[in-house]
């Protein structure tokens, strides 16, 4: 009897170490469909003159979210979602690109395009998304200079400027650097 029990509990080891070979084995197939169809809709865009299609583009934001849902931790999804706020930052739908900023702002502080990515948020906030949150603005570019110290001097001094006139809004600050260098 004890050896029929360390028996089936060998086979029950045996069977979920095979289930979990083949659950890698699918998730890697997954893996590789989606990003085969994400680069076959990025060439197509990039082979024609007029940019993406529409139908393509729409393909390409379910192939990256499919990705992004499916693989929430792959090293490759903060590049998807940056795709993401790509496109929808070039259709001009800032408030959905702010979505996916903010995910990769929250979700991959190592991404290795995570500067950029602050910059466009408090781009967004400060020239695109209405009503202008002035607070959103503030914390994005206190946040690309404090994780940043490095920053090329002159870009400092800008963001710190915009920072000294942020009750400005986009508009008013660029008059406002247009007077001052008359």
């Amino acid at each position: 009897m004890k050896f029929l029990n360390i028996l089936f509990i060998f086979t029950l080891l045996f069977s979920s170490c095979k289930n979990s070979e083949t659950n890698n084995a699918k998730n890697e197939s997954k893996k590789q469909e989606l990003l085969s169809k994400i680069s076959l809709f990025e060439k197509k865009g990039m082979n024609s003159s007029k940019g993406i299609e529409k139908s393509d583009r729409d393909s390409l934001i379910n192939a990256l979210n499919n990705f992004y849902y499916a693989f929430p931790k792959d090293k490759k999804t903060p590049f998807c979602l940056d795709k993401l706020q790509m496109i929808y930052s070039s259709t001009e739908d800032y408030e959905k690109c702010s979505e996916y900023l903010d995910i990769i702002i929250q979700n991959f502080p190592k991404y290795i395009n995570r500067p950029l990515i602050i910059e466009a948020q408090a781009s967004n906030y400060d020239i695109f998304i209405q009503p202008r949150d002035s607070s959103k603005v503030r914390l994005f570019y206190n946040l690309l200079l404090s994780e940043n110290p490095n920053l090329a001097e002159e870009k400092k001094n800008n963001i710190l400027r915009r920072l000294k006139n942020n009750h400005l809004n986009f508009n008013q600050y660029l008059q406002f650097l247009k007077e001052e260098n008359n």
